[in-house]
């Protein structure tokens, strides 16, 4: 502020100067030199501010990552979960963190009708996963299309016409008969691929010893070689899965050891998560995430 007047009080006395010939002259141009004067004093403070000059904020206004609204939609909850926010820049997946300039976080998602770009995060192990926030919706089936508002927080008003996604509500109520929760959330997070062999990508030929979990399988199959080893009812366990692009999506696994599978994904080390609840995917959440796909 004491720069700001020092620069305020030096310009203004040599408009005075410059133009005392004529008066009307003279206001004309102090107020053209007061407004360029007021554009340029904005913009040292904003080096201030973007600079981080006397320390104590942010020098990189980031978006908020912990799932409360930023103007648009439920932001992406990240904080606390061991989930990394990553852009792809073209050609690689690249990932965002308290270095990353402004313009690579304006990159990592914007829901708006125009950008189209879901939010992404990666586990530790590199699996890539996708935000769906919360909203509503409204089906026109003649012109088969889908509307979608997003909604502010878990807030339970609606527009007139659209119906709140019954994936992000509380149905304690109902029973949960929709596929709903326990509470109502501002979005989750669904995996962007299918749950593959770790490393079983185009090309090899072996994944050498995979990382496992402490859950045997329950199928009732028997000596069948898979990438997690060789099925024995009860004693083999089973392999963690990826979720990346391009691996060999598991093909030999009952719904019952993917249910059981997918609630130990949240207890792994190698995926790097904590405060999560993790699940095989409902009717529920692929309905939410198909029906944002569509509109």
């Amino acid at each position: 502020m004491i720069l700001a007047a020092v620069t305020i009080n030096a310009a203004f006395n040599s408009g005075i100067i410059d133009t005392a010939v004529n008066y009307a002259d003279a206001q004309k141009k102090e107020q053209i030199t007061f407004d360029d004067l007021d554009k340029n004093i904005q913009d040292i403070v904003n080096k201030i501010e973007e600079y981080d000059i006397g320390g104590g904020s942010n020098p990189i206004p980031t978006p908020p990552q912990d799932g409360s609204w930023d103007g648009e939609v439920n932001s992406p909850k990240v904080e606390g979960t061991g989930l990394i926010p990553v852009y792809h820049n073209g050609t690689n997946w690249v990932d965002l963190t308290e270095n990353s300039t402004e313009e690579e976080w304006n990159n990592w998602y914007s829901y708006d009708t125009t950008n189209k770009k879901w939010a992404n995060a990666r586990t530790k192990d590199g699996s890539m996963w996708v935000w769906i926030p919360r909203y509503e919706y409204k089906i026109d089936s003649t012109a088969k299309t889908i509307d979608v508002n997003f909604i502010e927080g878990t807030s339970t008003a609606t527009t007139a016409g659209f119906t709140l996604h019954p994936a992000f509500l509380d149905g304690t109520a109902n029973g949960f008969s929709n596929g709903e929760w326990d509470k109502d959330i501002a979005g989750f997070w669904i995996a962007k691929y299918p749950a593959g062999w770790q490393k079983g990508t185009d090309g090899e030929t072996s994944i050498g010893t995979p990382d496992m979990s402490n859950i045997a399988y329950q199928t009732s199959a028997r000596g069948y070689d898979t990438y997690a080893g060789r099925i024995t009812n009860g004693t083999t366990k089973m392999s963690y899965p990826e979720f990346k692009a391009n691996n060999y999506a598991y093909n030999w696994i009952s719904v019952g050891d993917a249910y059981t599978l997918s609630q130990d994904i949240k207890n792994a080390s190698r995926y790097g998560l904590s405060n999560i609840d993790s699940h095989l995917e409902k009717n529920s959440e692929w309905g939410a995430v198909a029906y944002l796909a569509h509109s």
